[in-house]
């Protein structure tokens, strides 16, 4: 292990450090003892010193301190001590990541945990809390078996200040709703009920839904409801489930749970042997026809990649380019970014994405300043400012 830290006098007073938990982009955790009340905690101490950042911290102390729930877990105490900000976390025995703990469990025990996730964010809901961020290395199972939500660090009271950018992308790409993906509306609770969804799914098929070999194509899944019914990929599994799945996992949030509350109740009928309300409504739609999944991506895309109005000259269509700088039209030219389909628009962008096709362009002598706008486009785009 290495060297503890150097903590500011008076935490050094409160707190001893026994060894590390784990670290994040924000952040560092410790085993930490605490002298005061005689107990092991969970010491998170912040790394990142943006005003941003600084903020985000304290807001998930104030709001993770105000949520007790059996399956939350707690924060005890929070501060600043020399500058440093901290939280002092409850220490889950034998924590496991919830994905960790499904191994080795039937599905009815692994719906059974995602049923106390769900308690734990209706719980959270009720309260106008949003946690924004569910995904399994979020949930920590105890020893004993039971769940725990954790990090809030990204969640969002409704009736706080907003602390991030208009647009802005919070969450972790293959759990995140359409809806953050896209930033075309603002994430609530449905989109905690999608990452519930996303959970289930892996509970079920023990894979994720959505898939991408980039964040581009990635988010394009996800903003086309692309993905295997569960059913698809082991038809034994129980219709019901699926159905309580593809509801989370519809695309239009208004037609998803409301919240997690009303996936929790599905979860529990299930479990107590009852029909849950999502099998008696239609989630067809969850896999859409092409007509409408195309429908869903122009609106999701659009938002996604920052199109706008921007001509675009296709890179494998030079003579468009010349037909545009000779303000002469041409039969043969090839389409503008304006006239291609969102798809078609994001197929190209990620095609500047491969460093091979960079390459090649530049040996071409293709690579013009439109298409180098179209690269620094590429990589301003919402899924790449995470």
């Amino acid at each position: 292990m290495p060297a503890p830290p150097q903590l500011p006098p008076d935490l050094a007073q409160r707190y001893r450090i026994v060894g590390s938990l784990g670290a994040g982009a924000m952040g560092t955790v410790y085993r930490a003892q605490d002298l005061r009340a005689g107990r092991e905690v969970a010491l998170k101490l912040l790394n990142a010193t943006g005003e941003a950042q600084r903020a985000r911290f304290q807001r998930e102390g104030e709001i993770t301190a105000g949520l007790v729930h059996p399956h939350v877990v707690r924060v005890f105490s929070s501060g600043v001590s020399g500058q440093v900000p901290w939280l002092a976390y409850e220490l889950v025995p034998g924590a496991r990541p919830l994905d960790v703990a499904f191994e080795g469990l039937d599905l009815r025990a692994r719906v059974a945990l995602l049923g106390e996730v769900a308690e734990a964010l209706a719980y959270a809901h009720e309260r106008g809390v949003v946690h924004r961020d569910v995904k399994p290395e979020n949930v920590l199972v105890d020893i004993s078996g039971r769940a725990r939500l954790s990090d809030f660090g990204l969640a969002k009271a409704l009736d706080t200040e907003r602390l991030t950018k208009t647009g802005a992308l919070l969450g972790t790409p293959a759990f995140m709703a359409p809806e953050q993906v896209s930033g075309a509306s603002a994430a609530g609770a449905p989109a905690d009920v999608w990452a519930l969804g996303v959970i289930l799914y892996l509970a079920l098929t023990d894979a994720l839904p959505f898939e991408g070999e980039s964040l581009i194509q990635l988010g394009a899944r996800i903003c086309q409801g692309d993905f295997q019914r569960p059913r698809e990929r082991d038809p034994k599994l129980p219709r019901e489930l699926e159905d309580v799945c593809l509801h989370a996992l519809q695309l239009d949030a208004g037609a998803r749970y409301p919240d997690a509350g009303a996936f929790a109740a599905d979860v529990q009928a299930w479990l107590a042997g009852r029909r849950p309300v999502a099998s008696s409504t239609a989630v067809g739609g969850a896999l859409r026809s092409e007509r409408r999944r195309g429908a869903a991506l122009g609106a999701g895309l659009a938002a996604l990649l920052g199109l706008g109005a921007l001509a675009f000259v296709a890179a494998d269509s030079p003579g468009a380019g010349q037909d545009a700088a000779a303000g002469t039209p041409s039969a043969t030219r090839g389409p503008t970014r304006a006239e291609l389909s969102p798809l078609e628009r994001l197929r190209r962008l990620a095609r500047l994405e491969q460093p091979a096709e960079v390459a090649r362009l530049r040996a071409l002598g293709q690579e013009s300043a439109e298409v180098r706008a179209l690269a620094r486009e590429l990589a301003q785009a919402p899924l790449f400012s995470l």
